[in-house]
């Protein structure tokens, strides 16, 4: 049972951390910014993300990304460590100390099985 709990865990993290990739990788057209542009209106690039959160900035060099301005508080969150991914080390540094308190299990097949049985 802990074992499926700590896969739910890491397919969460994995899955949210997806999802963000996703969304910082798709831009709309007034999130991007030539170069010259940018560098023409720095003060009013920068108020533009600052003001929304939720804004990021895409620097263009001959029509390639080539950086991406988003709020310093967009960046903070994305150092801080995931409480799920967290969890999860925890529970396998319990599962190496402590192995005998958990089911040990010989293939994946074995793991659906269990949870199909619950079902």
């Amino acid at each position: 049972m802990i074992f499926i709990k700590l896969l739910t865990y890491t397919f969460t993290y994995v899955k949210i951390s997806i999802e963000k990739d996703l969304k910082m990788l798709t831009y709309s057209k007034d999130e991007m910014v030539g170069v010259t542009e940018f560098g023409k209106s720095i003060g009013a690039f920068l108020n533009k993300v600052v003001e929304n959160p939720l804004n990021k900035l895409v620097i263009l060099r001959r029509n390639k990304p080539e950086a991406v301005i988003i709020p310093i508080e967009e960046c903070e969150n994305l150092k801080k460590p995931n409480t799920q991914t967290i969890e999860a080390i925890k529970e396998v540094e319990n599962m190496k100390k402590n192995p005998h308190l958990y089911k040990s299990y010989n293939s994946f097949s074995e793991i659906i099985q269990e949870i199909d049985d619950e079902i």
